[in-house]
């Protein structure tokens, strides 16, 4: 019996695969399409994305589902679902998730992955509300996989880490680490909110006390600072 994989390599009368323009489906494809060994074939999808936008041009014509055939020597073309299914009723539509499942790529492409909320995850904790909008404003997306946690970077689709936590605490360590570097070299404050920036600060510092992190100290000395700049 044929993989779903092998019915997409025989042609739109075997199996199509249909991409979500709403998210980043077709540069997953693509990436996928390259891994497995069609990389000639990506890369014309590719010039043709960096000429006209794929997924620019299908948003500006209002689609936001299309589907992908393959055809050796020809490499992939494009179009609406229902035109392959009036071709031929019995083409299989598939997703880019069964597509991936059936080359055995789950874990490469995060489909085993749990994505967690800190604060709910981690029984209610609402001290950790500000990591929450550090990930969901810096692009990173916990997770707790089958080894453990991690964290996805989801401009380049890629773990932070190579190797991942074992514990809840480190997997918050880290983030808790991030936010506040980031916050100490490259967030930029106007001059005249003082208070919004000491109310973050403090929220950072209430968290490193709780996690015994060593930019305590640090945190505390910048709160003292900015409290004289507010009397």
């Amino acid at each position: 019996m044929l993989t779903d994989y092998e019915r997409f390599l025989l042609g739109c009368y075997d199996a199509v695969v249909e991409i979500n323009y709403e998210n980043d489906d077709i540069y997953k494809f693509m990436d996928l399409m390259d891994d497995l060994g069609l990389k000639t074939y990506v890369d014309w999808l590719r010039k043709i994305d960096e000429k006209s936008g794929i997924m620019s041009g299908a948003r500006h014509e209002g689609i936001k589902h299309v589907c992908f055939e393959f055809q050796f020597g020809k490499g992939f073309t494009y179009g609406e679902k229902e035109d392959y299914l009036k071709s031929c009723e019995e083409t299989k539509v598939l997703s880019l998730n069964d597509l991936i499942k059936s080359v055995g790529k789950e874990e490469d492409y995060f489909l085993d992955n749990e994505n967690i909320d800190l604060v709910k995850f981690s029984g209610g904790d609402e001290d950790l509300d500000v990591l929450d909008e550090f990930c969901c404003d810096y692009g990173w997306r916990p997770i707790k996989c089958k080894k453990g946690f991690n964290i996805e970077d989801t401009q380049v689709n890629e773990f932070v880490e190579l190797e991942c936590y074992q514990t809840f605490t480190e997997l918050v360590d880290r983030i808790l680490n991030r936010a506040i570097a980031y916050y100490l070299d490259e967030m930029c404050w106007d001059e005249d909110d003082t208070e919004s920036e000491l109310a973050y600060c403090k929220r950072l510092w209430k968290l490193t006390k709780k996690y015994d992190n060593f930019y305590e100290e640090e945190l505390y000395k910048i709160i003292k600072e900015l409290e004289k700049s507010c009397i």
